[in-house]
């Protein structure tokens, strides 16, 4: 799928690499059959100490050049929300493999544009959503599928921030892309364990201020096989809260994460099982990779590692483009039912996007 350097390696670069050093930085070091070779930002200065770490890769600030001269198979694009589309399109028109943060675009359909020049090009667009290769998670499948809870019917997510986190979302108006970004992962976890989204009714704090309380979303939407609950709030607590209960004819499954989770990449997730009627919780966790090593964020290594595969082709990936496209899809009914309060069906990018998955 990719002409690769002769010694079977890929070589990645990353646009944006502020926030992104954390996230990905530790996992690109120890990928396998990869080699980052170039970094762009347009502050060199987060580049030029990234590139350093890697021995060897280049650091740019001009993005036009880093597109021109470096010496890359695949890119990881974490840059800012929005021009990270132009940057993904970009890329994809050289001929590159991207591996890119969500949302991939401002629109669902901007996003399915994007989706689509991939195909046509035979790259791969990978969307960043770890929670897909989150082991707690694929546990949690896997019991499922075994019947551990019945047939499931509910799957219910909260997410729960410090206030000052959110507060200062607002004051700099960064909360509406970060509502948007960890939407889409909890639509996406959904989608993945109920099928596909039919209808939704919301109510969203878009500005993210205090003005209505601690509730900043709620989500209720309608799936083949289900309901699933969004709740994304505020707390009093200094860390960041995940948690996701699957409800099941038979029983329950809690996911729960005290700290700051897949979202960054940090897999402290314990996984709960409770029979119908039953107080008794059979608990483990945390989980972390397949190798049995002491890594807070082997989500992110999974990610970077089927990008790996699929881009050489030796792989299919576990998620694409499309499947972040209709869960965006989904965040957008969302908005316009709490706006006019009514409950929606899905747009239509949601099932284009659905039809090409």
């Amino acid at each position: 799928m990719t002409n690769a350097s002769s010694a079977g390696e890929l070589r990645i670069g990353v646009v944006g690499c502020g926030g992104s050093r954390q996230t990905f930085g530790p996992a690109l070091a120890r990928l396998h059959g990869a080699c980052p070779a170039a970094f762009m930002d347009v502050d060199i200065i987060p580049a030029r100490l990234w590139a350093k770490q890697a021995r060897g890769a280049r650091a740019y600030c001009d993005f036009d050049e880093f597109v021109a001269e470096s010496d890359t198979h695949a890119v990881i694009v974490a840059s800012p929300p929005d021009v990270r589309a132009h940057h993904v399109a970009q890329l994809l028109r050289a001929g590159k493999h991207v591996l890119a943060e969500t949302p991939m675009a401002p629109t669902a359909s901007i996003g399915l544009e994007l989706c689509d020049l991939a195909r046509r090009s035979g790259l791969v667009l990978l969307p960043a959503l770890p929670l897909r290769y989150e082991p707690a998670l694929t546990e949690a499948e896997q019991r499922v599928r075994a019947g551990s809870i019945g047939e499931v019917r509910e799957l219910r997510c909260e997410w729960a921030y410090s206030s000052a986190w959110s507060e200062r979302k607002a004051i700099f108006g960064s909360w509406p892309a970060a509502l948007l970004r960890h939407s889409i992962r909890t639509l996406d976890v959904a989608r993945r364990m109920l099928g596909e989204a039919h209808a939704v009714s919301a109510d969203i704090d878009r500005a993210g201020s205090h003005r209505r309380g601690g509730n900043l979303a709620n989500l209720i939407v309608q799936h083949d096989r289900g309901v699933s609950v969004h709740h994304i709030h505020r707390t009093s607590r200094r860390a960041r809260f995940e948690q996701y209960v699957l409800t099941g004819t038979v029983g329950m499954l809690e996911l729960a994460a005290p700290a700051a989770g897949a979202l960054d990449g940090s897999s402290v997730f314990f996984l709960s099982a409770r029979s119908a009627g039953s107080h008794n919780h059979e608990t483990s966790g945390p989980f972390c990779d397949p190798e049995g090593s002491d890594r807070t964020d082997c989500a992110i290594d999974r990610l970077l590692a089927d990008f790996v595969r699929t881009a050489l082709g030796n792989a299919s990936p576990r998620v694409t483009g499309y499947d972040a496209v209709a869960a965006q899809a989904v965040f957008e009914a969302a908005l316009v039912s709490s706006a006019e309060g009514l409950k929606l069906t899905v747009t239509a990018p949601a099932r284009a996007a659905i039809a090409a998955v």
